[in-house]
């Protein structure tokens, strides 16, 4: 979990900072208040299920976000790689 709060606080601040209005300045842009709010919000309902079952078809959705996420950023490096180097 500590982890997953490291690297949602490190990259969620650098999202919202390209939203239009959002500088460094706001807080969305505040790491600490990003990690406390995506606590709140996913990992605890997430922890307070009683029943493990119900953690399966998150997980399974995670994993499948995961692979979406891997593929664009393959698709996305394969086609900004030769322009990078010129």
């Amino acid at each position: 979990m500590v982890s997953y709060n490291i690297t949602t606080g490190d990259t969620l601040t650098k999202v919202f900072q390209r939203i239009p209005g959002v500088g460094p300045d706001h807080i969305l842009a505040e790491r600490h208040f990003v990690i406390l709010l995506s606590t709140i919000a996913f990992t605890l309902p997430l922890s307070l299920y009683r029943n493990i079952e119900k953690l399966g078809k998150v997980s399974f959705i995670s994993m499948v976000l995961t692979f979406a996420i891997l593929i664009i950023v393959i698709i996305r490096a394969a086609t900004l790689g030769p322009q990078m180097y010129e």
